[in-house]
């Protein structure tokens, strides 16, 4: 066997560490985020893990290290049957529904129906209702919203 430098060693410590989190990520669907919420935020970081996974593997084979690239290699493997556990891909049977039964939601920005007189256009609010109407979504969310009550003040 020869002799290991310490660039390698360092570079097997990370392997090893990347191969720990990659395990770590297959249990994740299987770990309530309430007991364990660090480990949920691994969820996040899984694509970067197998993609230096996959890079350890072939640094390894290039280097001319054929035993340490089992490590990733084996651990690569094993996850690819557990991949549909942790990523779920959309299927005819998954797919939202028609337009028929979906709910149609709207969500207009309405600038104080041009109160301040940014537009140049008249009868802003007009404008705005004939388009909501010509929608007729289920549910209108009107952001900034204005409504001048007179009566308010006295």
């Amino acid at each position: 066997m020869k002799k290991v430098s310490l660039f390698i060693k360092i570079v097997l410590f990370i392997n090893v560490l990347m191969t720990l989190a990659l395990v770590a990520a297959f249990f994740l669907p299987h770990v309530s985020p309430e007991k364990f919420g660090l480990l949920s935020l691994l969820s996040l970081f899984v694509p970067l893990v197998i993609f230096a996974n996959v890079f350890f593997v072939l640094f390894w084979v290039l280097a001319g290290f054929k035993k340490f690239f089992l490590i990733s290699l084996i651990t690569l493997l094993t996850g690819y049957f557990m991949l549909p556990q942790i990523y779920k891909f959309a299927t005819p049977d998954t797919m939202p529904p028609s337009p028929e039964k979906s709910l149609k939601l709207l969500t207009y920005n309405v600038r104080k129906f041009n109160q301040l007189n940014w537009m140049k256009t008249k009868d802003v609010d007009k404008k705005i209702d004939s388009f909501i109407t010509k929608l007729s979504p289920d549910i209108v969310a009107l952001l900034e919203y204005f409504y001048f009550d007179f009566f308010f003040f006295f």
